[in-house]
């Protein structure tokens, strides 16, 4: 039998997917609801699953190269994906959340036959795109691809058919197998329920069925369908000795555990929920670093699986009402009206503060160079890269003082010393031989004083600096192309102004007081931000000065202690051609008070 053209295959194959994620994930959803599970702990436990599901089922198909490649790319080149890798990593995701989260072990048992039930779903999904597919077999019930696909490709390349060949071999429709015996696994599994005494039992039992599924159905698939690390593996010997090892143990471990050799993990009930606003945010942070990783379905569903999540979370911040409060009261707010009595300049916090951080990415500047009448220019495109750590040290102390009319306010004086190093490199658009490497490594200090509406700040940065232009046009000779986009300088001095409240609206502009790299990204912003009325907290955007692209950034308190800043710098930018550039810092703080 012929299956669909390829042209077709493509969307099908993803439409099945994506359903069959869609289906295990409301399944999943729907279960620890019903149980009384935190919702915003496991809507975004599930979320990060089925996130590093996806992630895991393009990302072990690739060898190394290929992910710095596509870390790189403009467009996605994960084409392939392997079940074996997604799973893989989403469980291990799951494994990690379940005991950080203190979920109790049933959850493993949480909706084993939609999940076997999907598995099916996907392999005819495969089945149709032609993936994964048979060896040779001329049985009545044989599948026949048509030009193109994967296996005709493969049977040409290993001269199995001839050059001027419209199809592939006939094969054994190896992936209907498969999702036979995923569907027999869901079966076997629902009249099991009731055999099983010890929560987690199931999810042994079920997993036992999936590894003999693929252990037998792997006698029917042609070894050069199954990709791992960007290689074919070309026998499936190896894949199947490991399939049988897991196999047994995992009969063996599920013997023991019903026998009550092996304890279950008790949660503590009585023990208060760990935070899940910083893994939201991450997969968030994932999801928009990985944004061409994905189809539209793909991606579809996970901004789905995330508003859910996020729905949740917005809903249990206590300060909501606050905050609207606070909007239909502006007029006030600008006032910054204190009624509590306390004397002048009196110290209201004051507390030390650890600071470290990690930076990394690219994007692309330009150097021109003008006659002298402006008539003629040379322009030649770098693309720059740099991945950069930091750690710094500082004060913070908080005055509430009077003005002369007799309004309050809060002013902070905060100090900040730090030290930073790290690699950058710049090669030249027009020529990827013409690289040069830098190490760069320094120190530096920064004062700010901030008030209600207006934040200053100064500071001095020392080392072997190298700052990359901000696409600059100098005189000099059209004839020629300049030789490099950067500028390195011993000392560079900082700034900072800001106007506006932080928790309402503001605007501000930063030049080299970004910790842990001023050079040669981030170094020179300009953004809008707010706070939402939360103390510690600001949401901005804005750009960096000269360069294309947007820049994103976000700050929140975890904890009483501890805070979490990151910036994400993303967009389109022209060295030749159109090309994508990405910068993206995290940092972490941890506040000692005295």
């Amino acid at each position: 039998m012929n299956i669909a053209p390829p042209w077709m295959h493509g969307y099908l194959y993803a439409i099945l997917n994506i359903g069959a994620i869609a289906f295990i994930y409301l399944a999943f959803y729907k279960r620890g609801i019903a149980d009384g599970l935190d919702k915003r702990a496991w809507s975004v436990t599930i979320l990060m699953r089925f996130l590093f599901l996806i992630i895991g089922c393009k990302l072990f198909t690739i060898s190394i190269e290929e992910f710095f490649l596509q870390t790189y790319a403009t467009e996605s080149l994960l084409s392939q994906r392997t079940l074996a890798g997604g799973v893989f990593l989403g469980l291990s995701i799951f494994s990690i959340l379940f005991f950080y989260f203190r979920f109790p072990v049933k959850v493993f048992d949480y909706a084993l036959v939609p999940v076997l039930t999907g598995l099916a779903i996907q392999k005819i999904g495969c089945f149709i795109a032609g993936c994964c597919y048979g060896m040779p077999f001329n049985g009545p019930w044989s599948v026949t691809y048509q030009s193109e696909s994967l296996a005709f490709l493969s049977h040409r390349s290993h001269h199995l058919i001839d050059p001027a060949a419209e199809h592939a071999l006939s094969l054994h429709p190896v992936q209907l197998y498969e999702a036979l015996g995923y569907a027999l696994c869901a079966y076997f599994v629902y009249r099991s329920r009731a055999q099983f005494k010890k929560p987690g039992s199931l999810f042994l039992l079920s997993s036992a069925f999936i590894l003999t599924t693929r252990l037998v159905t792997n006698f029917f698939r042609d070894p050069s369908s199954y990709t791992l690390f960007g290689k074919s593996t070309e026998s499936l010997v190896r894949m199947q000795v490991t399939l049988l090892i897991i196999l047994i143990l995992s009969l063996a471990l599920l013997y023991f555990y019903e026998r009550g050799i092996s304890n279950s993990h008790a949660p503590k009930q009585d023990s208060p929920p760990r935070a899940s606003w910083p893994l939201l945010l991450s997969a968030g942070l994932i999801i928009l670093v990985t944004l061409h990783w994905y189809n539209a379905y793909e991606l579809l569903f996970l901004l789905i699986a995330f508003i859910i999540s996020l729905n949740y979370h917005w809903q249990a911040i206590p300060v909501l009402v606050r905050i609207r409060s606070t909007l239909l009261l502006i007029p006030m707010i600008v006032l910054m009206a204190q009624t509590t009595p306390v004397k002048k300049d009196s110290l209201v916090d004051k507390y030390n503060n650890v600071r470290v951080g990690f930076s990394t990415g690219k994007f692309v500047n330009s150097m021109s160079f003008e006659d002298g009448d402006g008539c003629g220019s040379t322009t030649r495109y770098f693309n720059q890269t740099q991945t950069m750590v930091g750690a710094g040290y500082g004060s913070t102390k908080t005055f509430q003082r009077t003005t002369p009319k007799g309004r309050l306010y809060l002013s902070t004086n905060e100090t900040f010393y730090y030290t930073f190093f790290g690699s950058q490199s710049e090669t030249w658009a027009d020529d990827l031989t013409k690289k040069t490497d830098f190490f760069v490594a320094g120190g530096g200090a920064q004062l700010r004083q901030q008030n209600n509406w207006v934040g200053i700040g100064v500071g001095l940065n020392v080392g072997n600096l190298r700052m990359a232009y901000q696409n600059k046009v100098k005189p000099g000779n059209t004839a020629l192309l300049p030789e490099k986009g950067y500028w390195n300088t011993p000392v560079l001095p900082s700034g900072y102004l800001r106007i506006g409240p932080r928790p309402i609206l503001f605007a501000e502009y930063s030049y080299a007081q970004f910790v842990p790299s001023m050079s040669p990204g981030f170094y020179s912003t300009l953004m809008v931000g707010t706070g939402f009325g939360l103390k510690d907290t600001e949401l901005k955007f804005g750009t960096m000065t000269g360069i294309e692209g947007m820049l994103l950034a976000l700050r929140f308190p975890v904890g009483k202690k501890w805070g979490f800043e990151s910036y994400y710098h993303f967009g389109n930018s022209y060295n030749g051609q159109e090309t994508k550039q990405n910068q993206i810092s995290f940092a972490l703080e941890y506040k000692i008070r005295r």
